[in-house]
């Protein structure tokens, strides 16, 4: 449950402007009709567990403050290397849209290191 529901409204709706997005823009993005956005922008209707991740996936929220107003408004993740840090000991601050690529590249280099792993081990034979 939303605690500053008023607060919540404001920063969901400057987001958004900062996007250039309009309710109906969303809407059409979404598939859905521009009164129900305007309904969970406006805080009169709640946010649904589907919904938030929805919104989420598509608009880089996060699900977790679309259904509580609380923490980060985006869905950003740090991540770190293996030691712990990254680039000169600081962590990286990723967008959710960025995070499945990296989860890509990230499978892709694990790809490699097994087929590196082949050839070694056929060049030993």
């Amino acid at each position: 449950m939303i605690k500053d529901k008023k607060k919540f409204c404001e920063d969901l709706k400057n987001f958004f402007k900062a996007q250039g997005l309009t309710q109906q823009s969303i809407a059409e993005r979404l598939n859905v009709s521009q009164s129900y956005v305007g309904m969970l922008m406006s805080g009169s209707k709640a946010f649904g567990k589907n919904a938030a991740q929805t919104w989420a996936d598509t608009f880089g929220l996060s699900a977790a403050w679309l259904l509580t107003g609380e923490g980060s408004i985006t869905g950003e993740v740090v991540l770190n290397n293996q030691s712990g840090d990254n680039f000169q000991g600081n962590g990286m601050t990723v967008h959710h849209e960025n995070r499945c690529l990296l989860d890509q590249l990230k499978k892709k280099d694990e790809q490699i290191d097994r087929l590196l792993r082949i050839i070694e081990k056929m060049q030993g034979l």
